[in-house]
């Protein structure tokens, strides 16, 4: 297949460069209101809802925006609201008429050539010129994508406020048995795309590096628990559903009482509020269930679970934290063959050699929905 400058496909254009703290936030979206897309690789890029400005019509919905800068350059993504933008954001129209799955086919192209980039090189003069398949395959358009439910809703209607004043303080030991995890080295593991989470120190997707074969005599984490970071990045926590393996310096809350999946969501959060306590040098290997955390209380002090259950219940996008198992797409592991060894030469070469699994990994990509709404930041 042949390969054109981007420009011969989109009608390129620069964004609104707005900054952020001179818009006013907003809670949801409505015909005042519209998102606001940054350079983030998150939440479709789109980092806040803010309020329409009537002298400034924003960009229309369907279009694609393109980081052209930071550490996040050349993340892409289809708008699927009206939008305004921050700096160094690109809006890309196309030039033919194009349906969403080929814009997505696109948006794939363009993110697999960051590797040409980084924070001191970026693509704000040469994004025009990058170079991306001048047809799209017909298997784009024949990708069998399933439906999705509206996800955006809270569970409950009940408006419940934070009073953080009246709140008490609990250690971590009091709350949960804190156990160091099984410590496994994950370039030693046979990757398995079925098989069972393996967490590490990452910030990112829950935690989870890839997906592995079970080991023989080695039992993994327990369910129903949180893994925590001692090290590296500090105090990140997430809420593991299924038993999972874990690397070096990764902890796991397992509570003493019981509590449901909303209540360990609800912790997680306080958990990661006390990260500023900690970096690289001071870490929390030894004073982890130490730790104080400010929770909701009754009045015999006791923590107020019903009222966090009740909480999260009450946020946006609840609905997906209650029955999210069908919406789990695992992460891609094509990463995983660099960090046994492929150096950086090696990985560039079989890019331009045609190696890349394209179509595996449209697939993932296109099972993906964009996010409804964004959160106000």
């Amino acid at each position: 297949m042949s390969k054109i400058p981007l420009n011969k496909i989109f009608k390129i254009d620069y964004g609104n460069s707005f900054d952020l703290t001179t818009l006013e936030l907003c809670d949801e979206l409505n015909e005042h209101k519209v998102n606001y897309v940054s350079r983030t690789r998150e939440n479709n890029g789109i980092s806040a809802i803010v309020k329409r400005l009537n002298e400034i019509e924003p960009f229309s919905a369907g279009l694609v925006t393109v980081a052209g800068s930071g550490n996040s350059v050349l993340e892409s993504f289809i708008q699927p609201q009206p939008f305004y933008t921050g700096y160094h954001v690109f809006v890309l129209t196309p030039i033919s008429k194009m349906t969403d799955r080929e814009k997505l086919f696109y948006c794939f192209c363009i993110r697999q050539n960051q590797y040409k980039y980084s924070f001191g090189r970026q693509a704000n003069r040469t994004l025009k010129n990058l170079l991306v398949p001048s047809e799209v395959p017909e298997w784009v358009n024949e990708i069998d994508i399933p439906q999705y439910k509206d996800i955006s809703k809270p569970v409950s209607d009940e408006k419940i406020q934070l009073n953080v004043k009246e709140w008490k303080w609990f250690t971590i030991n009091d709350l949960f048995d804190v156990k160091y995890g099984v410590n496994l080295e994950l370039n030693a593991m046979t990757l398995k795309a079925d098989g069972i989470p393996f967490v590490s120190r990452t910030s990112n997707n829950n935690g989870v590096s890839a997906y592995v074969e079970l080991i023989d005599n080695v039992l993994p984490n327990p369910a129903n628990t949180i893994s925590i970071s001692g090290g590296g990045s500090v105090l990140e926590c997430f809420v593991q559903e299924s038993e999972y393996y874990s690397g070096r310096d990764l902890f796991y809350l397992k509570p003493k009482t019981r509590m449901s999946k909303n209540v360990l969501f609800f912790i997680s959060t306080i958990i990661r509020q006390e990260k500023y306590r900690f970096n690289y040098g001071r870490q929390a290997n030894k004073t982890l269930r130490l730790l104080d955390i400010k929770l909701p209380s009754l009045k015999d002090n006791s923590p107020d679970f019903e009222f966090m259950d009740r909480f999260i219940k009450s946020l946006p996008f609840s609905m997906a934290l209650q029955n999210n198992d069908k919406q789990i797409i695992k992460p891609e592991i094509k990463k995983i063959e660099n960090q046994r060894g492929l150096s950086d030469e090696e990985l560039i070469k079989k890019y331009e050699g045609g190696k890349v699994p394209m179509r595996k990994m449209m697939k993932a990509m296109l099972k993906t929905k964009p996010p409804e709404k964004a959160e106000k930041k």
